[in-house]
């Protein structure tokens, strides 16, 4: 039997939206002494605030469809890549990138307004377009890192009467901020295959607060590694104060490389070797927490390879690559907002030789 992580049955689709967001990790950064990141969100007095905060600011709120962010090297897109119909969004016009008129036009189907807790944002597939079954909000913090990712309990859809409708809290009211927005339909049959990616600068009258910005010298292997071909070792990292607390992780193999998905114009080819939802954070994870220490700690992805009725295997066609990497990120809940859950960005470990996970090693 192929040694395989135990993988849930919406683990494959779920991971993707968890993750596909912290791909980018913004302008390139100069190395450096790896710093502490703190998960926990954080009014604008840095105090940890479990519950809304209390600044006296009375902001107005306002928001903007941003077509480009150079400072990050961030754009906005949306393209089609199968014309139905002669529809006016059609493949010649959207197969690379629309035009801005296009895609500003695109992005006025984005409806951000005030609410309460924060944002709230509504979105409907324009007239001729597939209903969405992915998306994706993240907040884009202040080095232009994608951070706290945002889901809905009925996900991947997430939609009522045709509509995607999503509260976002974890904002401090008065401080404008850049969020990064995903939309896509996956099905090609007898419709298009279409997907967006929009950036909105939103100034929010409320918020519960939020998460600090990631080191300006980042380097997401600083604080997960594979050691030993089959031990995840997560470090220097606080995690959310919240409830409801759990560690996620996927392992991946590719044919090449000394970096996660190959190197720029040379990318690998990569398949999953599955992966671990939601599994209940340890009390080592939720003292870290409370005693506001960073942690360090270890999974051994060799007590998560057999099968179970709790759990559904799954492997590609091929599981005898050169190379293996992860990516690990915590999720909670936040009692005011029951329905939703709240990920932090995704680590991406580094790239070791595959002598685990192998056929031949079985």
């Amino acid at each position: 039997m192929k040694k395989i992580l135990k993988i849930t049955a919406i683990a494959a689709f779920a991971v993707l939206s968890l993750t596909v967001t912290s791909c980018n990790w913004g302008k390139p950064k100069n190395p450096g002494t790896p710093k502490n990141i703190d998960f926990r969100n954080k009014d604008s007095s840095g105090k940890v605030v479990p519950f809304r905060s209390t600044a006296p600011e009375n902001p107005e709120f306002n928001k903007k469809f941003v077509a480009d962010i150079p400072e990050f090297d961030r754009h906005s897109f949306y393209k089609v890549t199968k014309e139905i119909n002669g529809s006016i969004y059609n493949e010649a016009e959207f197969d690379v990138v629309s035009s801005k008129e296009e895609l500003e036009a695109f992005a006025d189907n984005v409806k951000i307004t005030s609410d309460d807790d924060g944002f709230q944002l509504e979105f409907a597939a324009p007239e001729g377009f597939a209903e969405v079954d992915f998306w994706s909000l993240a907040y884009v913090d202040g080095n232009g890192y994608n951070s706290t990712c945002i889901t809905k309990d009925d996900a991947p859809g997430a939609l009522k009467d045709g509509k995607l409708t999503v509260v976002y809290p974890l904002v401090i009211k008065g401080e404008s901020a850049y969020f990064h927005v995903q939309f896509a339909s996956t099905g090609i049959t007898d419709t298009k295959h279409w997907e967006a990616q929009l950036y909105f600068s939103v100034k929010p009258e409320n918020g519960l607060g939020c998460v600090e910005d990631l080191p300006l010298a980042f380097n997401p292997a600083d604080y997960l590694e594979i050691v030993d071909g089959h031990v995840l070792k997560i470090s220097k990292m606080i995690p959310p104060m919240a409830k409801n607390l759990t560690h996620s992780f996927i392992l991946n193999e590719q044919d090449k490389g000394t970096k996660p998905y190959g190197e720029v114009d040379d990318y690998a080819v990569v398949n999953s070797l599955g992966c671990v939802i939601g599994e209940e954070a340890s009390v080592l994870e939720t003292d870290a927490c409370a005693e506001e220490k960073a942690i360090e700690f270890t999974i051994d992805l060799n007590d998560y390879t057999e099968y179970s009725d709790a759990y559904v295997g799954r492997v590609g066609s091929n599981a005898n690559m050169d190379y293996i990497w992860a990516m690990f990120h915590w999720s909670y809940s936040l009692d005011k907002f029951p329905g939703y859950t709240f990920s932090t960005p995704s680590l991406v470990s580094n790239v070791v030789p595959n002598t685990v996970f192998r056929t031949e090693n079985q």
